[in-house]
């Protein structure tokens, strides 16, 4: 005899939305939906319904809220302050991490690197912000060295 389980949240929202796909099918029905579509949607649904319970996180890992992603609670707090003295490789880090999420990448890029808001919504997609990310590192790190150097200068003309 199987002992139920309590669902998770992810759990609970998997099945939510595989009724929501079921309720879609018969909508789909009323349509007049071309019946080879129709068989597709439920042959889906129903391999849907037989995967086993670990895969539900992974299909749904960006809809779990942030605040239920113990992983991510790190990123999510950090303030303005924090952001602006985080040391470069810290950046680097969160910037080269998968699970790091978008707003997360985007919080980092307006408010260390003043991108605006049009700026970022160029940025299609996770590796197109990355990448701008490390630009922006890299050129912070060079703005950094040629200001040494002008100070060194500066110094040993006196």
């Amino acid at each position: 005899m199987k002992s139920k389980q309590i669902p998770s949240e992810s759990g609970i929202e998997y099945q939510n939305l595989l009724d929501t796909m079921s309720c879609t099918a018969k909508y789909l029905e009323g349509l007049n939906v071309e019946p080879t579509r129709i068989k597709s949607y439920k042959k889906l649904l129903r391999y849907l319904r037989s995967l086993p319970a670990e895969t539900i996180s992974e299909i749904l890992r960006e809809t779990v809220p942030t605040s239920q992603s113990p992983a991510n609670n790190d990123q999510a707090q950090l303030s303005e302050q924090e952001i602006q003295v985080m040391p470069i490789s810290k950046i680097l880090e969160l910037a080269s991490h998968e699970e790091t999420p978008r707003k997360d990448l985007e919080r980092i890029a307006s408010v260390r690197f003043g991108v605006t808001k049009g700026g970022l919504s160029v940025l299609r997609n996770r590796d197109a912000l990355r990448e701008k990310i490390r630009t922006l590192v890299s050129n912070e790190d060079t703005h950094e060295s040629i200001t040494r150097a002008a100070g060194q200068q500066g110094t040993s003309r006196s």
